[in-house]
């Protein structure tokens, strides 16, 4: 028999055992049910934490329209070159300035509501997929997985909303409410304490990983630019404050599990 009739045979043999059903190289109904659902639980882990985001985000600036406040990122430091010491003068012209960023409030609400209301529909379409697919103890497994990523995820944005918040409070306390970004070095001297904040680092989970951190961080940059000096105010924290948070801060929504606290958000705000 000649060398090409052994290779033709052995190519067959090959063949054969390619596109064998039953061969050890073909995928099990249990590895792929895993595989599949291990994809899908990633991709509800990147909606669920969209969708917790813009929820916040708009529940947050409900709550700054209801105490009639305005964060610093949104505060137009704008001033006219004219002599403002005139008290009746300037609080016209910061009565107009806290006019605009309350309409700017507004229509973030509104495009903020849009994102939430699409990202909502995204989390309600994968828990039914994954409610209607045949996978066992898998799914009760990635849940608890999914439901501990989810709460971490959600404490972290709640403890930002009330810093920042305590941090704006204190503006408003102390009547610098437009001048909170001046005499950065005199503050900083006085205070040892003061130092740089820093994003926090995205949360990641071995079992799931997210290929995306949905919640950017991003510090309150006002609407015009002003020195380095009040930069870096804006990003600083001051260690020694103490202050209890106000009863008006916003509390977080119940952690019983993934459907049921996404559920509970309905009405949504």
């Amino acid at each position: 028999m000649s060398s090409h009739t052994n290779r033709q045979e052995l190519r067959i043999s090959k063949l054969d055992q390619v596109f064998n059903s039953t061969g050890s190289g073909i995928p099990s109904s249990a590895t792929t049910n895993l595989l599949s659902a291990r994809s899908t639980f990633q991709a509800l882990e990147k909606s669920l934490k969209k969708e917790t985001s813009k929820w916040w985000e708009v529940a947050s600036l409900k709550k700054y329209l209801e105490n009639d406040r305005i964060p610093r990122g949104l505060r137009i430091l704008i001033f006219p070159p004219i002599d403002t010491t005139s008290s009746e003068h300037l609080l016209k012209w910061e009565a107009n300035l806290k006019l605009a960023s309350t309409n700017m409030i507004k229509q973030l609400i509104e495009i903020s509501q849009d994102e939430y209301e699409k990202h909502r529909t995204e989390v309600d379409k994968l828990t039914q997929n994954i409610e209607e697919a045949n996978w066992g103890e898998i799914i009760n497994k990635n849940y608890a997985i999914l439901n501990n990523i989810i709460d971490r995820y959600e404490e972290d944005i709640i403890q930002r909303k009330k810093r920042k918040f305590i941090r704006d409070l204190h503006d408003y306390q102390q009547g610098r409410v437009y001048t909170f970004h001046k005499n950065y070095d005199n503050i900083k001297d006085s205070n040892p304490s003061l130092e740089i904040q820093s994003c926090p680092e995205t949360l990641t989970s071995s079992d799931l990983e997210s290929p995306d951190d949905t919640e950017r961080c991003s510090s309150t940059r006002p609407l015009v630019n002003f020195s380095e000096e009040a930069r870096r105010y804006r990003l600083g924290t001051l260690k020694d404050i103490r202050t209890k948070p106000p009863d008006t801060i916003i509390e977080a929504p119940s952690t019983s599990g993934i459907q049921t606290r996404a559920r509970s958000r309905n009405p949504r705000p």
